[in-house]
């Protein structure tokens, strides 16, 4: 019979609909519940295209006997870290305080106010893998609920209050630049020198600390920032983590070199990555950045682009005949589809071969260098990349980078001019083809009623606001300011380059 979630409107929740574990959704019904049975609330987050938030759906939720032992002893709710990243973001937190580690499924066993005790992620049906099997796990905290409330409530109040001093929560100081020298010098000591990166496996691309680097270097705390990020994008574009065949991103790599990856894409990880490479192209004119950022694009547009014009949010990692079916192959495969010249050419260029590198197929990767692959085949490398399809503190990125902005020298650009004139589209070039992140780029019609240039021209002398806008007001023009300075306007995309730096 349905649960709770029937009526639900997440596809994460729909898909859980059906257990016999008398799910709830996050709400006032399960909370007020909680509190007049006094029993603990089993917390599981996860989201649509989770696999192994598929594989615990599997082994336990549909399972008769363990959804009894939820619905005897606990209050289950089901959230979508989709839905609300709000709730993840705490109890992840929770369970990386308690356990070192996270990722979903996200499983939180909390006492009726709410306060985390215990937590993990995945959890198998039996013990496996150093883990307790998840009805022997359902029993233990049952038991120390009942018998140890004591021991229970202090751990609850303890990992609360190791919440509460989080360096996430607001200390109401203000950072200075320093925080930037010692996030740069953080970065510095988690980076994988060999691999790009930060850590160990399981890795994530985290393009927000890659972000991060390019704009030190861009102020000139380089120290090399830029080097990292330079690794890092090689490294992932080469490995099983970007499709090399299909276009996109996996979302994360369960090897520290990029090759195995876990097999969904997700819609915001392939957004980031297309600004990531596009960045790092403006400042380094590498070739294969574009390349991926074009790639990755049509990836979007050809796979996750809905027909009303959205587009979907990830596609997932289960796919008949098991994960990762589309991504991998074997060699025998790529011949039945290129024949055997050809495909003896792909297999060599993307790392196909027996026994392969997961599960006996093979996750195409770039690691050779095409010069060494072309010379084996004895063609030049640049038939081999037409053949082959091809051209040739960590938790604050996004954060520092906003610190980035908020501390660098004031730049503001207004272009001000027809779009479709051809002179106001080759200064937007002009400003966009350098990597410039802390200037303010605005567009405007026409220069008479413009509020940018309101403040500098309309409380000026009025020889000076004719000396300023000259000839070039009929034409589309650029009016460029730095550090509360402004400089006279052009329509010259060249002189603009030269104005901004390039």
């Amino acid at each position: 019979m349905p649960n709770r979630l029937r009526h639900e409107t997440s596809p994460y929740l729909r898909q859980h609909a059906n257990n016999p574990v008398d799910w709830y959704p996050w709400g006032e019904e399960a909370l007020n519940r909680a509190k007049q049975e006094d029993k603990p609330i089993l917390l599981s987050i996860g989201y649509s295209t989770c696999h192994w938030c598929h594989v615990m759906a599997h082994e336990s939720f549909e399972q008769p006997e363990t959804a009894r032992l939820m619905n005897e002893d606990f209050v289950s709710i089901k959230v979508d870290r989709e839905e609300r990243p709000d709730l993840d973001a705490i109890y992840m937190e929770a369970v990386q305080a308690l356990t070192g580690q996270g990722g979903w499924p996200l499983t939180v066993f909390l006492t009726p106010d709410l306060k985390p005790f215990y937590g993990g992620t995945y959890f198998p049906p039996v013990d496996r893998y150093g883990l307790p099997g998840f009805p022997r796990l359902l029993a233990e905290v049952t038991e120390d609920y009942r018998q140890k409330r004591r021991e229970t409530q202090s751990m609850a109040d303890w990992l609360t209050g190791q919440l509460k001093q989080s360096p996430l929560r607001a200390s109401g100081q203000l950072p200075d630049a320093d925080s930037l020298r010692l996030a740069l010098h953080n970065l510095q000591a988690a980076f994988d020198q060999t691999y790009g990166g930060f850590g160990e496996q399981p890795k994530f691309p985290q393009p927000a600390q890659q972000e991060l680097l390019l704009r030190l270097h861009a102020r000139g705390l380089d120290d090399g920032a830029l080097a990292m990020v330079e690794t890092t994008l090689r490294q992932i574009a080469a490995g099983g983590i970007h499709d090399q065949i299909g276009g996109g991103f996996h979302r994360y790599s369960v090897d520290s070199q990029w090759t195995v990856p876990h097999f969904e894409k997700m819609l915001y990880d392939n957004a980031q990555l297309v600004r990531l490479y596009a960045r790092a192209y403006l400042v380094t004119g590498e070739e294969d950045y574009g390349d991926v950022v074009e790639d990755t694009l049509s990836y979007l547009f050809r796979e996750l682009r809905a027909p009303a014009g959205g587009f979907y949010a990830a596609q997932d990692a289960d796919s008949p005949g098991g994960e990762g079916a589309f991504y991998v192959w074997t060699p025998d495969e790529v011949k039945d589809v290129l024949g055997e010249s050809e495909g003896e050419l792909a297999c060599r260029y993307f790392g196909i071969d027996e026994p392969g590198n997961f599960e006996g197929k093979s996750i195409p990767t770039r690691r050779r260098e095409a010069g060494a692959v072309a010379a084996e085949l004895g063609i030049d490398e640049e038939e081999l990349r037409a053949r082959a399809g091809t051209r040739g503190p960590l938790r604050f990125g996004y954060w520092l980078c906003a610190f980035d902005f908020a501390t660098a020298m004031p730049q503001e650009l207004a272009i001000v001019g027809a779009p479709d004139e051809p002179g106001t589209r080759e200064l937007l070039a002009g400003a966009r083809g350098l990597y410039r992140p802390n200037l303010v780029l605005v567009g405007q019609e026409g220069s008479e009623n413009s509020p940018l240039l309101a403040n500098r021209l309309g409380a000026a002398p009025a020889s000076l606001e004719s000396e300023w806008r000259g000839d070039t007001a009929a034409e589309p023009t650029a009016y460029y300011c730095a550090n509360f300075t402004c400089l006279p306007p052009t329509a010259d995309p060249e002189e603009l380059r030269w104005l901004l730096g390039g």
